[in-house]
């Protein structure tokens, strides 16, 4: 009976110790395939293993111990604060028993290449609580960083263009809503920035302003092409001429993301003119009241010559009058084509959108089975 204890013992045992290689060569396995930084460490700190991601992480695979940490160079983010001997995760880990997450640091690896990587370290205990080892994780995010770095770079360099454009940029939602606005658009509007991005269209200017743009947006969003408006609107700091352009803005899907509104305010531009206009209409005024008077003038002129041709002029007489009288019709000729110009620059001339006025037309229009272009 002792004999089969011993043998159903032994039997036990290497059945365990087979099961236990083969749970260490699946562990091996993940240990050696997964794409992380994994290191192992005994109960005093030393690294005793790092699977092939970790020793490309660090260019090498160190075994030391915590009095020799210091070959390890890296600081911590983002204070850039140097990392000490007894900085290291690692050594809090089996020191202390306390475990690191999510520790972003700066490393400069064996091969002199630096790196940002995310740091994990936890303590290996056994079943009575003892720390018996701990182990590490490092991920290599140096990419994602640089990527995150571009992206925020492009933003920052798009944001200021937009800050220091000469003209007002808007960016509405399909449903008129404010998503962004740069400093010289607020302007325009008379309100700060911060106060704006997020409000409807209706909360902005709550007047007959507010309809104007729904218009404008509505025949945006069904326009095949960019549209231009020169209004007088009334905003919050008073009346004012703005051209505008407004054109949508797809998505990389080809969804309609929503409208950007590009304005200027003309309102200088709209008062020289008009001003030009009022010293245009007193020229105007001027010009018809001289020629007015050449023409009364030449008509008196023309009598005279008339009385003196009834005295019987001599040749040289007759020759002189003849010659005046060629005078007086190309003084009116000129005085006439003065007329035709003057009348021409009375007015300015007046551009028409074509697009605009299809858009319109169509707006109120049943075009479910029409297909529509604008070139």
């Amino acid at each position: 009976r002792s004999e089969d204890r011993l043998r159903f013992a032994l039997k036990m045992a290497e059945k365990n110790q087979k099961k236990l290689k083969l749970s260490e060569l699946r562990f091996r396995g993940i240990f050696e395939m997964i794409p992380i930084g994994l290191w192992l460490a005994d109960k005093d700190g030393r690294l005793i293993s790092g699977n092939p991601a970790g020793q490309a992480i660090w260019a090498a695979e160190p075994h030391v111990g915590p009095e020799n940490y210091g070959i390890f160079k890296a600081w911590k983010l983002p204070s850039r604060e140097p990392i000490k001997e007894k900085d290291w995760a690692l050594y809090h880990a089996v020191a202390e028993g306390r475990v690191t997450e999510f520790e972003e640091i700066e490393i400069e690896a064996f091969d002199g290449k630096h790196k940002i990587i995310l740091n994990w370290a936890s303590p290996i205990k056994d079943e009575h609580g003892d720390i018996i080892g701990a182990f590490v994780i490092n991920q290599d995010i140096t990419e994602r960083r640089r990527m995150e770095q571009a992206l925020q770079q492009s933003e920052e360099a798009h944001r200021a263009v937009l800050e220091h454009a000469g003209m007002g940029v808007e960016y509405y939602d399909p449903d008129g809503k404010l998503v962004m606005i740069n400093n010289k658009a607020a302007m325009n509007i008379g309100n700060e920035m911060d106060k704006l991005i997020g409000r409807s269209i209706d909360e902005i200017y709550g007047n007959e302003t507010s309809k104007l743009y729904h218009e404008r947006l509505r025949m945006t969003i069904s326009s095949q092409r960019p549209l231009e408006f020169e209004d007088l609107v009334d905003l919050p700091r008073g009346k004012a001429w703005l051209l505008s352009v407004y054109s949508k803005v797809y998505g990389n899907d080809g969804r309609l993301l929503g409208v950007q509104v590009i304005t200027h305010d003309i309102t200088k531009r709209k008062s020289i003119e008009e001003e030009l206009l009022k010293a245009n209409k007193k020229l105007n005024l001027l010009g018809s009241i001289s020629r007015h008077d050449i023409m009364n003038h030449l008509t008196t002129l023309q009598g005279y010559l008339d009385i003196l041709s009834l005295t019987k002029p001599d040749l040289r007489q007759s020759e002189a009058i003849d010659a005046m009288r060629r005078s007086i019709a190309s003084i009116a000729k000129i005085s006439n084509f003065m007329k035709i110009y003057q009348e021409v620059g009375q007015f300015s001339p007046i551009w028409h959108n074509i697009a605009e006025t299809v858009s319109k037309a169509s707006s109120s229009l049943d075009m479910t089975n029409v297909k529509q272009t604008v070139n």
